[in-house]
């Protein structure tokens, strides 16, 4: 069950709006608890009034008065976390894959001094596949992100 510390802090945390208008809604945010408990309300039932951090988040800012401006500011600012996220999922998908396909000795025996020519199927073969195409589908996922991004862009201008 989610408090009231955590409920600020979440709002606080996906609230990507000016400054001066996040201290404003976190400062609306916490009278409001504080009105509510002195109205008997607990907090559970002002969280489920409320919704879902996220949920009140798109509700401040479709009721905010922001400038076009702003509203493009903050398009910009999570369209770069998603490209950002993308990238940072295949870096590590391919890091691992570079790992497992480079440091396992699958076709070693023992202590062999060469490898062979035997081949053992199953092992790290699934997850090499799941890796590498993870990595290739966390790079598309950014390039299409952001050329979305730049089409938007440009179509604006």
């Amino acid at each position: 069950m989610i408090n009231k510390e955590k409920y600020i802090k979440a709002v606080k945390r996906k609230l990507s709006v000016p400054d001066d208008l996040k201290s404003s809604v976190l400062e609306e945010l916490r009278e409001a608890f504080d009105s509510a408990k002195e109205h008997g309300e607990s907090e559970s039932d002002l969280i489920k009034r409320l919704g879902t951090p996220k949920e009140f988040v798109k509700d401040v800012i479709k009721s905010a008065d922001l400038t076009s401006e702003q509203k493009k500011c903050i398009k910009k600012r999570k369209n770069i976390i998603r490209v950002i996220i993308a990238f940072i999922i295949a870096a590590a998908a391919f890091t691992g894959y570079y790992i497992y396909k480079h440091m396992s000795m699958s076709n070693v025996i023992g202590y062999a001094d060469s490898s062979t020519n035997i081949q053992v199927m199953g092992g790290f073969g699934n997850i090499l596949l799941i890796l590498f195409y993870a990595g290739v589908f966390a790079v598309i996922a950014g390039l299409l992100i952001y050329s979305v991004y730049l089409k938007r862009k440009f179509n604006s201008q």
